[in-house]
């Protein structure tokens, strides 16, 4: 449940901030 939950929110914010910052979020959480 978690999971699925951090995958949707990682998703938003790495859309959000990939435009401006590229964040990593995804890419080091992500496991």
């Amino acid at each position: 449940m978690f999971s699925y939950f951090h995958q949707i929110l990682c998703f938003l914010l790495h859309s959000y901030y990939c435009f401006s910052y590229k964040s990593r979020c995804c890419h080091y959480l992500k496991s």
